[in-house]
């Protein structure tokens, strides 16, 4: 049985880069097994982000969401769950494929499918959490809080990777796609993409899909009357991606474009045309388009910058102007 109380910890908040740890610090929970009764003095509500640490290092997160008659579930890896008596319990898959944002997300049941047939090979969330190797769980953050983060430095998720960034570590790569569908989502960025599917064979499937806050954010994007959300298949089918503009021009011609080419969020475009065209449209700064670009073993050209401006211009002469909302 999991046993949870309140601990206190320093403030160690990183302030350089997308870094997220501390965001909640005064508040944390300390995870030990015994016999007695659930204890949780530090009590969750919906919208908060728990990080569950095994020994090993690994997190697992769980984001809590209000279930039924205001009852508190929490969501880990696309598994809802639910803490009875001191013990999480499953209450099978979050979300449902028959709720009507889903059905209504293009290619968004297809690709939960996809993703939930490779699970059911995987040691499950619930399984992990039940082990004895976990040593501590963290309240990192809360949605309300971390979308005020992100606003407040939209650029951090806005700019793409630079040559001087330090490496992500878990936490911070859990959050994010969060974080940049935040800043779209806020006016800062016109286009995002996000990543619903891979090769079944492919041991990235649950990412980045299923990371902390992503299904929520895109529920609000989906029913949003000033977006455009269209899929966008790879080759053959071989991977997924949901494309999330504005309406408003140059935003939404950008958006098809990205489409029709089957650009992929987490899968590197193939030509410098491309890698330009796309980082341009994403909003992403072009010195960093540039290490992207050479980080791949690729040489941008004066011609394949003229190509791309010319390309941009007939799809769209709009002023893309930020923050579009």
């Amino acid at each position: 049985m999991i046993v949870l109380r309140s601990v206190v910890r320093p403030a160690q908040a990183k302030t350089q880069g997308r870094h997220f740890h501390g965001l909640r610090t005064q508040k944390a929970l300390h995870v030990c097994f015994g016999t007695s009764v659930n204890i949780l003095d530090v009590s969750p509500t919906p919208g908060d982000l728990l990080a569950v640490q095994h020994r090993d290092g690994k997190y697992l997160f769980l984001e809590a969401v209000k279930g039924k008659k205001n009852a508190l579930k929490f969501v880990c890896q696309g598994e809802l769950l639910e803490l009875r008596q001191g013990e999480f319990v499953s209450n099978g898959y979050y979300p449902r494929l028959s709720e009507s944002w889903v059905k209504k997300t293009p290619t968004l049941v297809e690709s939960l499918e996809i993703v939930r047939k490779a699970q059911k090979g995987d040691v499950s969330p619930l399984e992990l959490l039940q082990r004895s190797s976990i040593e501590d769980v963290e309240l990192v953050t809360c949605l309300p809080e971390f979308e005020k983060m992100v606003e407040q430095n939209p650029a951090q998720w806005c700019d793409g990777t630079g040559p001087h960034d330090e490496p992500l570590d878990e936490m911070d790569q859990n959050l994010l796609t969060a974080g940049e569908l935040i800043a779209f989502s806020k006016g800062y960025r016109g286009v995002c993409l996000l990543q619903t599917s891979f090769p079944i064979d492919t041991t990235e499937t649950r990412l980045p899909l299923l990371r902390p806050f992503v299904l929520t954010l895109l529920r609000s994007m989906v029913e949003s009357k000033d977006l455009v959300v269209c899929s966008s298949s790879a080759a053959k089918g071989a991977a997924t991606s949901l494309v999330i503009s504005a309406k408003r021009q140059p935003f939404k011609a950008w958006g098809a474009y990205l489409a029709s080419i089957g650009a992929q969020a987490s899968v590197v475009a193939e030509s410098e045309f491309y890698k330009l065209m796309i980082g341009r449209m994403m909003g992403y700064k072009e010195e960093n388009i540039e290490h992207h670009i050479a980080s791949n073993g690729g040489i941008l050209t004066a011609k394949v910058r003229n190509l791309v401006d010319l390309e941009m211009k007939e799809l769209s002469d709009a002023n893309p102007s930020i923050p579009w909302r």
